[in-house]
C-alpha cells in the first residue's frame, strides 16, 4: 500500500493536468472553425469611411438639391461600392453583380454605379483549400449571394437633431441639426443653392457649416465641413485641416444606436477679415431626439 498510494496520487495528477491543457486547444479549435464559417458564409458589401468598412444591403444614392425645391432635386448621381470576400485564404475568387457580363476575380474591388437598384443579386464563387476537421463534407467551394439596393431617401437618414456634447466641455450639452438650408445672397439671382448643413456646432455658432461628402461614404459619413467667406461674424470658424483623411472635418452615423460623432477644427477669429493660426481638434458625441 505505501507503494501504491504515491503511484495513484501520480496518474490521479497526470490525467488532470492533461485535461486542463487540452481543454483551451479545443477552445482554440472551436473558434478557428466559426471564424473559418462565418468567413465563408458571406462578404463585405458597402462603403469605406477612411479604412473603416460600413456593410450595407441599402446605399443611398447622393441627392443634388438644387434651388431646394423638391421638383428640382436631381436624383440621378454616381454612387460608388466595394466589394470584398471576408476569407483572405481563399485560392480564387469569382464575383458576378447583377446583368454584368464581366466577373471579377480579385479579393477586393468598387464599382461605379450611375442610377438606383432594386434587389440586384450579387454573387461570388469562392474556393478554398477543403478543411474536413471544421465541415467533414467540405468541398472548398462556396457560393454566397447577396441582394444590393440603391436608392434616394428623403428625408437623409443622417438629418435630424442631435443632443450631446463638444470635448471641449463635456459637461455642457447642446443640441445641433442636420438638415438642407436654401442660401440666398444679395448678388445672386434665382435659382439659389441648396444643401446640407449642421447647425448650432460649435454651440452658438450663427452661421451653418456646410456639408461635403465623398462618393463611396455617403449614405452616413461626412467628410468635410466648410464654414463662411470672410467678412466673418461668428467668434468661432471652422474648416478642415487638411485633405489627409486623418486630418480633416468628419463625421459618422450609427444608424443602429442612432449615435453621431462630428469631428472638426476650429481656429478663432481675430477681426472680420482674419484667423488665428492655431487649429483646434474637437468632437462632438450626440444622440438622435
Amino acid at each position: 500500500m505505501k507503494v501504491l498510494f504515491p503511484l495513484f496520487i501520480l496518474v490521479f495528477t497526470l490525467f488532470f493536468s492533461c485535461k486542463k491543457r487540452v481543454q483551451p486547444d479545443m477552445m482554440d479549435v472551436q473558434n478557428a472553425c466559426d471564424c473559418l464559417i462565418k468567413q465563408r458564409s458571406t462578404f463585405f458589401m458597402g462603403e469605406k469611411f477612411g479604412e473603416q468598412y460600413i456593410d450595407l444591403d441599402t446605399v443611398i444614392m447622393p441627392v443634388g438639391f438644387g434651388d431646394g425645391n423638391p421638383a428640382n432635386f436631381d436624383y440621378i448621381n454616381y454612387t460608388y461600392i466595394t466589394f470584398k470576400a471576408n476569407n483572405p485564404d481563399a485560392l480564387s475568387y469569382e464575383w458576378q453583380v447583377g446583368n454584368n457580363s464581366t466577373s471579377q476575380n480579385s479579393k477586393e474591388f468598387s464599382l461605379y454605379f450611375l442610377d438606383s437598384v432594386n434587389q440586384m443579386p450579387v454573387r461570388l464563387i469562392i474556393t478554398s483549400k477543403p478543411n474536413k476537421k471544421c465541415i467533414p463534407d467540405d468541398d472548398g467551394i462556396d457560393t454566397i449571394v447577396r441582394y444590393l439596393h440603391i436608392k434616394n431617401k428623403l428625408p437623409h437618414p443622417m438629418w435630424g437633431k442631435y443632443y450631446g456634447f463638444s470635448s471641449e466641455s463635456p459637461n455642457d450639452y447642446f443640441t445641433i441639426e442636420i438638415d438642407t438650408l436654401t442660401m440666398y445672397n444679395p448678388i445672386w439671382t434665382s435659382p439659389y443653392s441648396c444643401g446640407e448643413v449642421i447647425k448650432n456646432l460649435p454651440n452658438g455658432k450663427v452661421f451653418p457649416l456646410i456639408i461635403g461628402k465623398e462618393l463611396g461614404s455617403a449614405s452616413y459619413c461626412i467628410e468635410g465641413l466648410g464654414d463662411t467667406y470672410p467678412p466673418y461674424n461668428d467668434l468661432i470658424y471652422v474648416e478642415d485641416k487638411s485633405a489627409e483623411f486623418n486630418n480633416r472635418c468628419r463625421a459618422y452615423y450609427n444608424r443602429f444606436s442612432k449615435e453621431i460623432e462630428i469631428i472638426y477644427f476650429t481656429r478663432e477669429i481675430i477681426d472680420p477679415f482674419n484667423l488665428g493660426m492655431v487649429y483646434t481638434k474637437k468632437i462632438f458625441k450626440g444622440k438622435k431626439i
